[in-house]
C-alpha cells in the first residue's frame, strides 16, 4: 500500500503559503487521512534561523501537509478523533516511512511538540 498515493498539486498564494488544489491522502493501516483541496499550508513551519537544517520543503513534505491538516482538526474542540499528540506522532511515523533520517525526524518531531504547545493546541 502506498502511503501517499496522490500527486501533490498546490498553488503559491503569498510569500510563504500554499493552497492544495486537489485532496491529498495519507493511507495508514487503520485509517486514511485526507487533507482537502483548499487547505492552506506553509509546508513546514521552519524558523529562518533553522533553515540550514531543514527547509520549508524537503523529503518530509507529504508528512508536513498531513500534519498541518491534523492540526486544523485538533484545534477543533468538537473533533475528538485527532489530538495534537496524535498528529505529532503521525508526523514522526510518516517521516520515518518517507526515509527522513532518524536525527532529522526526531528533531522536527520535538520542534512540533514544543511549538504546538506554545500556540495552545489541545494535547490529549
Amino acid at each position: 500500500m502506498e502511503r501517499f498515493p496522490d500527486k501533490l498539486q498546490v498553488e503559491w498564494i503569498d510569500g510563504r503559503n500554499f493552497r492544495l488544489l486537489e485532496p491529498y491522502r495519507c493511507k495508514l493501516p487503520d485509517r486514511t487521512i485526507t487533507a482537502p483541496a483548499g487547505l492552506q499550508t506553509d509546508f513546514a513551519s521552519v524558523p529562518k534561523m533553522a533553515r540550514w537544517f531543514a527547509s520549508i520543503a524537503g523529503d518530509y513534505l507529504p508528512a508536513a501537509i498531513i500534519h498541518d491538516w491534523c492540526y486544523v482538526k485538533a484545534s477543533e474542540a468538537n473533533y475528538p478523533d485527532i489530538t495534537r499528540k496524535m498528529a505529532d506522532d503521525m508526523f514522526l511515523d510518516n517521516m520515518k516511512h518517507l526515509g527522513v533520517p532518524w536525527y532529522k525526524r526526531n528533531i522536527m518531531w520535538a520542534a512540533v511538540r514544543a511549538g504546538g504547545s506554545i500556540v495552545g493546541y489541545r494535547d490529549a
